[in-house]
């Protein structure tokens, strides 16, 4: 997941307000300070119609986006709908226009504070309704689909060189990064490939991830030119064969030479955390995921890059769940879908309290 390139530093941004405000604490800060996400505050607020599980999301404009994915898991049910909210009145609505396709499990990027990127994913083999099986989906697509916000429309972008589904799609300056997932085949590939937004009309093969490293449910966000694979998993639950991730990894934009580059391990495995996997400021947030699998978790961990260090945020989340979606306009956050159903259609938002981290 990313954020579009355009935005404003969020700490021009700060909000006054019951639910959405930050407190910067006043204690003396040195001039390079990291700040941090010390506590964050959760409200309930109203609830998805039908629950997204898995399913891509973006905020622009204003508006939260969860695309299609399930409503349900067993049987899985897929759903084309798209589901909007609105920070302003707080409230739930549909867009007026379905996806072109059922998908799940696609990477997504913004562009322009006004595109929506939707790469690769999970379709349904045969009907929207099916059993767990091998052959209720297939494990991998080429399509890339474009949404334009403001005119609520859907185009083709150039495909995926080759099909693929759970993979993480970030964005850097003016290129998408799309990185790991699996084949049609449901096992992991180690493939980066990149998409110049302004000139390049196809992908192009980068850094591959190191052999062994291929992830699907991760997170990929950005920092600055620096990209960050966090945790995931190897194997589908499918195949009955989930070896769940605790590793991250960098990749340097401005210095690619440097290939991938192990950075310190999350506190603990998780799975099914690419909608929840977003940057704060100079800091990587990951809520709850997975572990064991297919087991939610109430977790809220950051990482701050420049010291390499993981901790955890306050007492976490108000509830365990994965596959869910988390985003920020900045100042606060906001937390939906997943699984289990009883919880994800409950929507929750994190008034943050910040702190500093000194830098050595």
């Amino acid at each position: 997941m990313t954020r579009s390139s355009r935005r404003r530093p969020w700490y021009r941004r700060l909000m006054v307000g019951v639910a959405l405000t930050v407190l910067v604490l006043a204690a003396p800060a040195g001039a390079d300070d990291v700040v941090t996400v010390k506590a964050v505050s959760w409200t309930r607020s109203s609830s998805l119609t039908v629950n997204h599980i898995d399913a891509a999301t973006a905020l622009v404009g204003g508006r939260w986006y969860l695309f299609g994915a399930y409503f349900g898991v067993n049987p899985v049910r897929y759903t084309q709908r798209v589901d909007v909210f609105d920070l302003a009145t707080k409230r739930w609505g549909s867009a007026s226009r379905a996806m072109p396709e059922a998908v799940s499990h696609a990477g997504v990027a913004v562009v322009d504070d006004r595109y929506v990127y939707l790469a690769g994913g999970f379709r349904p083999n045969r009907s929207l309704v099916c059993n767990v099986t091998p052959v209720c989906e297939r494990y991998g697509s080429t399509n890339v689909w474009r949404y334009d916000t403001q005119t609520d429309r859907y185009a083709l972008a150039p495909p995926l060189p080759e099909p693929r589904g759970s993979g993480s799609l970030a964005l850097v300056g003016r290129t998408l990064h799309f990185v790991s997932g699996v084949g049609s085949d449901r096992l992991e590939r180690v493939d980066h490939w990149t998409l110049d937004l302004d000139n390049g009309s196809r992908w192009v093969a980068s850094t591959p991830l190191p052999p062994g490293t291929g992830r699907n449910h991760f997170g990929l966000v950005t920092v600055g030119t620096m990209l960050f694979a966090v945790g995931g998993q190897q194997g589908l639950a499918v195949d009955n064969d989930v070896r769940l991730l605790s590793s991250v990894l960098a990749f340097d934009t401005a210095n690619p030479d440097a290939g991938w580059v192990r950075k310190a391990d999350l506190p603990a495995a998780r799975s099914h955390t690419a909608q929840t996997t977003l940057t704060f400021g100079c800091v990587i947030l990951i809520a709850g995921g997975d572990n064991p699998a297919n087991t939610g978790t109430s977790t809220l961990w950051q990482y701050v890059p420049t010291s390499d260090t993981w901790s955890a945020v306050g007492s976490g989340l108000p509830d365990a769940r994965f596959g869910a979606a988390l985003q920020t306009d900045g100042t606060a956050l906001y937390y939906a879908g997943g699984s289990p159903t009883s919880t994800g259609r409950s929507t929750q938002i994190g008034r943050v309290t910040l702190g500093r981290e000194a830098t050595a």
